[in-house]
């Protein structure tokens, strides 16, 4: 190979360069936000998770309802009533834990999902708005919430 040959091959490579990062430095980034609290809200598997609380819910207020009638059937007052405060105290603090985790595995699944939804349509950035501050003003034109939540629930519900 000659020197000409060496000399036009780097100037090509020079140029392929130049341009590629022309090209990426002014490509305009892709950017959008969706709202936070109404994704959740409308997220099928959130009406799963209120399903199964709700359950749970349901089958603590049937034993708590026993227990009233032990009461009325003449079990010792006393013992009948402090038996029913520390179980209804028990059953409040379980579905409250069982709230939390839904939340939390919840959020965690909202936010893996928006990832995927980020990569797979080529943004570079989205903003989650949760109206304490993090996100102030952005137009409308880039509010994706709508989009993130078919998105969700499908891939929730078994598509794509």
């Amino acid at each position: 190979m000659t020197h000409r040959n060496i000399l036009l091959l780097a100037l090509n490579l020079i140029l392929v360069m130049t341009v590629g990062y022309l090209y990426f430095q002014g490509r305009p980034s892709k950017n959008a936000y969706f709202l936070n609290q109404k994704v959740f809200e409308q997220s099928s598997a959130r009406q799963e998770l209120e399903t199964k609380l709700s359950t749970v819910t349901i089958n603590h207020q049937k034993q708590l309802d026993s227990l009233l009638r032990l009461t009325e059937q003449g079990m010792d007052s006393s013992y009948a009533w402090q038996l029913y405060e520390e179980t209804a105290r028990k059953y409040a603090l379980r579905e409250q834990e069982l709230t939390e985790k839904y939340t939390v595995d919840l959020w965690q699944q909202i936010n893996g999902y928006v990832d995927d939804y980020g990569k797979e349509k080529g943004y570079d950035f989205i903003f989650g708005a949760t109206g304490n501050g993090s996100l102030m003003y952005a137009r409308e034109a880039y509010d994706i919430t709508d989009e993130i939540i078919d998105y969700i629930n499908l891939r929730y519900e078994g598509g794509e």
